[in-house]
């Protein structure tokens, strides 16, 4: 895959830049790459932790977190379970709640 690649520039604390330095020198890297890595991994987290969220506020189905994360069901679980979230069975009535609350009869 040729991604088009863009310049830009950034402004970092010195112990940031230190930070930085280190992790790059740990994996070595140039700065440019550790910064690509990091930026990554950072990116990935934050949208596992919306997904997570957006589950546990019902906004979406357990289907939807499988599809999001690109994670089979049965690794969708572990990442529920890994992050503290309850994948236990439900009542009717939670499951009336969820199915009202998601718009869904898939959750």
């Amino acid at each position: 895959m040729n991604a088009e690649v863009v310049r830009i520039n950034t402004t970092l604390t010195k112990d940031l830049l230190k930070e930085l330095d280190s992790y790059a020198k740990e994996n070595q890297e140039d700065r440019s790459t550790a910064i690509r890595q990091l930026l990554f991994e950072a990116l990935k987290e934050m949208s596992k932790n919306r997904i997570i969220n957006d589950y546990k506020n019902n906004k979406i189905t357990f289907r939807q977190v499988a599809e999001r994360l690109g994670v089979a069901y049965w690794e969708a679980i572990d990442v529920l379970i890994e992050a503290g979230v309850s994948v236990q069975k439900l009542t009717e009535e939670e499951i009336q709640i969820r199915k009202k609350k998601v718009g869904s009869d898939t959750f």
